[in-house]
């Protein structure tokens, strides 16, 4: 093997590395439970039952001009 061959061998697996990493990431990241009661609550309801704290991180995620925000 020449050197012009390693070096697109070594390429290639860098980028198949960097790929592979970016996918597990992005599928990996699950979203924090305020998140989902915030996502549950977008059609104007809560359809689903959570834990007290992630009531709790929903509303500290609120903007604090919101009118839902006046609840806190």
């Amino acid at each position: 093997m020449g050197q012009g061959c390693c070096r697109l061998l070594f390429f290639v697996a860098m980028a198949v590395g960097v790929v592979t990493l970016a996918y597990t990431g992005a599928a990996g990241a699950t979203p924090s439970c305020g998140s989902r009661v915030l996502s549950d609550w977008s059609d104007g309801r809560i359809d689903n039952t959570y834990p007290v704290s992630c009531y709790r991180q929903a509303l500290a995620k609120l903007p604090e001009g919101s009118v839902a925000a006046a609840i806190r």
